[in-house]
């Protein structure tokens, strides 16, 4: 085979440059058509239809998957071939594909095959007989499908299903379950089915064979006996006797039996042997179904009966003549009486009165009276006794209240009855003595404050939040209780309400500075706050230091005066304000600052005038006198260096008519002759120095009169720019009589 295919190949390669093919179409088809039945068997035929150029041979690939999975390949060089299933299963449904390959070229066809008809399982029972509480194991197996399968069984009981169970298997063919053997099953009857791939019911089969089973009792039903019969009269004694069959001791069942006899849930009796016995004095309260039970760990059965009783004489019943709530004082009648029963017959019976299961007290004639106390408060009921039967009335509820004591309020926080405005007044009302629960009121004035119940002796506790003056006023408390006799009124407490200090001002007079040895005022106030007010004025430089305490009675205001301010008190000046709310307010320091007086600055402005006055004597006084010591030395060098030139008689000069002097002054004791050089005097006037040099006349003038002294003293101006100046000038005033 294998040669042949290379051969083939070898010729293909030979003439493969030639040949030229195409595939048309591949079919595939399926015999019998689907849907196919389940066991038949199943041929998928694929064929392919090629076009060529001649006649020459081509090599053919079948490939054929089922939902994508390769399950069969074949290589020939005929153009058709068949894939077999035998025999067809459900397991077998799905979309079948035939892929040809030809030298590189491929088609391929799709089909849906459906199998329908899966094969009845089998089924398996390991035993055919069985007891009650044990367990059946069932196997069910479908060894000609494939998995996954799903498996169903079924439990039967007079050809009715009782109970069943599914169960899925992925990778095997059989399944196994148990099925415990309940109370009643007798002949019981097991099937099974089983469904292919979960797809639907139609992949589902029909019934297994069924398998029987037989259950036998491991003990008998239970018999329940009660004597003297179902239905009888109170007062007598009740027996319940309840019993079982068990299996003989030489039975394989070994298995201990427990029987109970039960009342409405509540086990009255027990035992491990056949049987049980409850016996008791029957009364109306013992009526009802009884319940006898026999079971083992996994199995129990129960038979029940119901017991009637009839009443012998009814339940008393105790009233009270009058209220149930009453006043410590009142008078309480109680009266207990049975129902039905003649007055002849109840002065023969025993009645007693309970109280709180701790009092037992006879009652004459079924009645009872007294003047209660609170102590006499609780639960009473009667008890009467007839024909060794007896019975209770319902309880019956007495309260005695104990009327309140007076009140005591006091105040929580301090006890000094005064509270600052913005916080809570707390007020605590108690009262010594008074039955449970007491109300308290509280009221300011006549005005309804608050109301507070107490069910404990802890006091009432009462909280106001106080928010304006008008809360303040006298206080009580109120006490009631359900004694209707009780009313108490506590003394009065005054609560003084205090409003703190707010908005404090502080205001100096002057504001900012003051003179030295002046009064500086100072103001401090508030807009509001409760009397007395303790207003404290301070002195901060560096620390604080506090100047006087004042505390106003009548008056949101203070004022401390320093009468003579100093520079040592310079520095920041603040005040605080405070009443009895202990909370203070300050303000902001204020700086002052001491200035000189007005005198005083009168004074220094003078005395610095003066000094300034006094610098520029001086200064003016040396100036001239260096001034003057400085001409006398150029006028003698002056002098020396033309003595040649001038006459020293001359000194004196003469003037022809009184115009031609500048200006001339003669007295007895001296002659003073200012001179003026005219040449000097135009543009540099104002440039030029005005000096004043003295002048000795050692004789006098021919042409002047006579003098009483033999030196006169003359003094000229002099202007100059110059040394040169100085020197002419000079000269000027000695030769030239005219000039001035």
């Amino acid at each position: 085979m294998y040669l042949v295919v290379v051969f083939f190949f070898c010729t293909r390669l030979i003439n493969a440059q030639n040949d030229v093919f195409t595939i048309n179409d591949v079919k595939l088809e399926s015999l019998p058509h689907s849907p196919v039945n389940n066991g038949a068997k199943l041929n998928l035929d694929c064929s392919v239809d090629i076009t060529k150029n001649g006649e020459f041979d081509l090599l053919h690939t079948f490939m054929f998957y089922k939902n994508d999975v390769s399950v069969y390949n074949i290589t020939s060089g005929r153009a058709n071939t068949t894939f077999t299933i035998s025999p067809a299963r459900v397991s077998s449904s799905g979309i079948y594909k035939c892929q040809v390959d030809v030298e590189g070229k491929s088609r391929s066809k799709e089909l849906e095959i459906r199998v329908t008809g899966v094969s009845p399982p089998k089924i398996h029972i390991r035993k055919t007989e069985v007891k009650e509480g044990e367990d059946v194991s069932v196997t069910c197996e479908a060894p000609e499908e494939d998995p996954p399968l799903f498996f169903t069984f079924y439990k039967f009981q007079d050809s009715k299903i009782v109970s069943q169970k599914s169960r899925s298997a992925t990778n095997q063919k059989s399944l196994q379950v148990n099925f415990p053997i309940e109370k009643g099953d007798k002949i019981l009857r097991f099937n099974c089915d089983v469904k292919v791939g979960y797809v639907s019911d139609e992949a589902k089969s029909s019934l297994s064979e069924g398998k029987f089973v037989t259950v036998t009792e491991p003990f008998s039903t239970p018999r329940i006996e009660v004597s003297p019969s179902t239905n009888f009269t109170e007062g007598i004694n009740m027996l319940i006797k309840c019993s079982v069959q068990k299996p003989p001791p030489s039975s394989s069942y070994n298995e201990t039996v427990e029987i109970t006899i039960q009342k409405d849930k509540e086990i009255l009796k027990s035992s491990t042997t056949e049987s049980v016995i409850f016996s008791q004095l029957a009364t109306v309260k013992e009526m009802g179904d009884y319940t006898c039970k026999a079971e083992t760990k996994k199995t129990w059965k129960s038979s029940s009966v119901f017991i009637a009783i009839a009443e012998l004489f009814a339940r008393p019943r105790l009233s009270v003549n009058g209220k149930d709530n009453l006043n410590e004082g009142d008078r309480l009648s109680l009266m207990c009486e049975v129902p039905g029963l003649s007055s002849n017959v109840s002065k023969n019976q025993n009645f007693y009165l309970l109280k709180n299961k701790d009092f037992r007290q006879k009652m004459i004639l079924g009645k009872h009276s007294t003047t209660v106390k609170e102590k006499d408060s609780g639960s009473y009921l009667c008890e009467v006794t007839i024909s060794n039967i007896t019975k209770r009335s319902d309880p019956v509820n007495i309260r005695v209240h104990a009327a309140v004591s007076k009140p005591i309020l006091t105040q929580s926080q301090n006890n000094n009855r005064m509270v600052v405005a913005g916080e809570t007044l707390i007020l605590n009302c108690i009262c010594s003595s008074g039955t449970l629960p007491i109300t308290y009121s509280l009221y300011r004035g006549e005005q309804f404050v608050g109301r507070v119940n107490k069910t404990d002796k802890a006091p009432a506790v009462f909280m106001v939040n106080v928010t304006k003056s008008d809360d303040l006023g006298e206080y009580r408390c109120h006490a009631t209780n359900r004694n209707t006799l009780s009313n108490q009124f506590s003394d009065s407490i005054n609560i003084t309400v205090i409003t703190p200090v707010d908005k404090v001002h502080f205001l100096t007079i002057p504001e900012g500075t003051i003179e030295e040895g002046t009064e500086l005022g100072l103001s401090c106030s508030v807009e509001n706050g409760t009397f007395p007010i303790e207003f404290k004025f301070y002195f901060k430089k560096g620390k604080e230091e506090i100047l006087i305490n004042v505390t106003k009675t009548n008056a949101h205001h203070a004022k401390y005066i320093i009468s003579s301010f100093n520079k040592e008190e310079d520095g920041g000046y603040f005040c605080r304000a405070s009443n009895q709310a202990k909370h203070s307010v300050s303000t902001e320091p204020i700086a002052m600052k001491a200035v000189l007086a007005k005198w005083k600055k009168g004074v220094l402005s003078a005395f610095i005038i003066f000094i300034i006055l006094a610098v520029i004597v001086i200064s003016l006084y040396f100036y001239l006198d260096r001034k003057k010591k400085g001409q006398r030395i150029t006028l003698d060098k002056a002098r020396t260096s033309k003595t040649s030139d001038v006459n020293h008689d001359k000194a004196t000069l003469e003037l022809k008519n009184e115009d031609s002097y500048y200006g001339s002054m003669q007295n007895e004791d001296e002659n003073h002759v200012l001179k003026h050089s005219e040449e000097n005097i135009g543009n540099d006037h104002e440039n030029n120095e005005v000096e004043y040099t003295e002048v000795e006349v050692d004789a006098a003038s021919p042409l002047r009169a006579p003098v009483t002294k033999a030196t006169d003293t003359v003094y000229s101006e002099i202007r100059r720019s110059n040394h040169d100046a100085s020197l002419n000038n000079a000269h000027t005033t000695e030769d030239s009589p005219n000039s001035i």
